[in-house]
């Protein structure tokens, strides 16, 4: 054992008389990687004066401490996860990071092996080991502080994200910001044509945050928040194109889509979204999948005046839907049938698929719990609002 320690002993006294060299070389040599990984990385050369020199001095305390290491000494690498941390927040790629990685250590290696005599294969064994473990530890660690400050810049970025979009979906587009508009700051513009897209479905979305989608070599963008209980989407339409819209509906196949009317001025946004909001309420009782706000203009009045719809409701339907689940879902289905095949009773059957004479006695019985003549007009007309009301807001007033 302690000829082994004499041996090591050795070998790091050999490597302080040889490495020990490059201490005082380190100015020069940062100032020469400087240079060469602006000659050799764009991303190093767009770096202003500033950067640079602070790039430089953190190269500097690099290759002392790496100056440490290959005399024998433990290597302190504390200052590599700041220098991380400041390349990240900076928005220096990591790749350039990595190249000037590779491009630094071959030239400190280069510097270190021509202080080796040719002959002195320990010592060049143990500089290719201490070299390895000491690039090793420090990229790990340069990379740690990297990836912790991306983390948190992106927190943020997500965070004003959210920000932007909540003030644009509450209609304050053009409200200042930082660098402009709100609109503005999400490249969006402030005139153009716009619509907003409201889905939902019943079960959670699995998709859930912000985000910014942009068709390559277009103008057109679409803006999104997406929860688990709802998914909107701002869309800024490029001429007539609607595939980003298209898009979006294809991205939720399970789900059902209100769009707005198209829009002219970013600030009407917030009224863009009631609207989408209105067109996907409007779908309920019905089969269609999207809608667009104003394709069911009965259904829009209603959902506008609920206290009305739900007093319309028990005015009229309130007997009907009192009755026990089966005979209130019959007699409800047979209105619906008979309103859709425009009073032909006959035709009502057939959809119904029962005798015409079974259509005529529900109607009957209808007409008997609602005291509706189905050959007045008025009260025709009122119980078809009612029937229309009583699918959009089927717990108004409670059932059985």
């Amino acid at each position: 054992m302690v000829g082994r320690v004499g041996v090591h002993d050795d070998m790091d006294a050999r490597a302080e008389a040889v490495f020990g060299q490059l201490r005082d070389r380190v100015p020069e040599l940062a100032r020469r990687m400087i240079a060469r990984a602006r000659e050799v990385i764009p991303e190093v050369a767009d770096l202003d004066p500033e950067q640079q020199s602070r790039m430089e001095r953190s190269l500097r305390e690099v290759l002392d401490q790496i100056c440490n290491h290959l005399t024998g000494a433990d290597m302190r690498v504390d200052h590599l996860f700041l220098a991380g941390w400041q390349r990240a927040e900076a928005g220096f790629p990591f790749a350039a990071i990595v190249s000037v990685v590779l491009e630094t250590t071959r030239m400190f290696r280069e510097a270190a092996a021509a202080l080796i005599p040719d002959d002195d294969r320990v010592l060049r064994e143990m500089l290719s080991d201490r070299m390895f473990s000491a690039v090793n530890v420090g990229t790990r660690t340069l990379l740690e502080g990297y990836q912790q400050a991306a983390v948190e810049r992106a927190q943020r970025d997500t965070q004003r994200l959210s920000t932007l979009i909540e003030a644009l979906l509450a209609g304050r587009g053009r409200d200042p910001d930082v660098q402009g508009t709100v609109a503005e700051s999400l490249g969006l513009p402030l005139r153009g044509r716009f619509c907003v897209a409201v889905a939902r479905q019943d079960k959670p979305f699995e998709a859930v945050g912000v985000g910014i989608q942009r068709r390559p070599n277009d103008s057109a963008r679409i803006v999104r928040r997406l929860t688990a209980d709802e998914q909107v989407a701002i869309v800024s339409l490029a001429d007539s194109d609607c595939r980003l819209v298209q898009q979006f509906c294809n991205d939720h196949p399970d789900a059902r889509i209100g769009l707005s009317i198209e829009y002219a001025d970013i600030g009407e946004t917030a009224e863009a979204l009631r609207q989408a909001r209105r067109a996907l309420a409007s779908l309920a009782g019905t089969t269609r999948r999207a809608g667009v706000y104003g394709d069911d203009p009965l259904a829009i009045v209603l959902l506008a005046a609920p206290r009305e719809a739900t007093e319309l409701i028990t005015r009229r339907l309130g007997a009907v839907r009192a009755l026990a689940v089966q005979d209130r879902d019959m007699l409800l289905e047979t209105i619906r049938a008979w309103f859709d095949a425009a009073g032909s009773t006959p035709q009502a059957a057939n959809r119904l698929h029962c005798h015409r004479n079974t259509v005529r006695y529900r109607l009957q019985r209808v007409q008997e719990l609602t005291g509706v003549s189905f050959d007045d007009p008025v009260s025709t007309a009122e119980l078809r609002v009612a029937l229309r009301a009583c699918e959009l807001f089927p717990d108004r007033p409670e059932t059985r």
